[in-house]
């Protein structure tokens, strides 16, 4: 039976720096980096469930991970556009709305 190091680099594989954790002998580590968390889920899982919201009329907003990636690139564009380089802010309800633009402003950080 494999150790359980072993087990994890096999699971860990698909990820992108999984060797770079192995090699570290510390493979549970990893950085709660946004520039990183969402391209990374929706490379690994571009179909899983991202969002689940109850809108005030009652209807279920879901996306997906690919989605939600797709959405924060395309606001993180508008936003460039509209405000170029300087920081933003939002007063917006507890929607997916915050969370996108809060993505996006982190795509807009990383892209130069």
């Amino acid at each position: 039976m494999p150790s359980t190091a072993k087990r994890l680099a096999q699971v860990a594989s698909h990820i992108s720096n999984a060797q770079t954790l192995v090699s570290n002998n510390n493979i549970t580590y990893h950085d709660l980096n946004p520039t990183v968390f969402l391209p990374r889920a929706a490379a690994i899982e571009p179909k899983a469930p991202a969002i689940v919201h109850k809108s005030s009329t009652g209807r279920d907003i879901r996306r997906t991970y690919q989605e939600f990636a797709d959405r924060a690139r395309g606001l993180a564009y508008f936003i460039k556009l509209k405000c170029g380089n300087g920081n933003i802010g939002i007063l917006a309800p507890n929607t997916p709305l915050p969370l996108e633009v809060f993505f996006a402003q982190v795509l807009n950080r990383i892209k130069h």
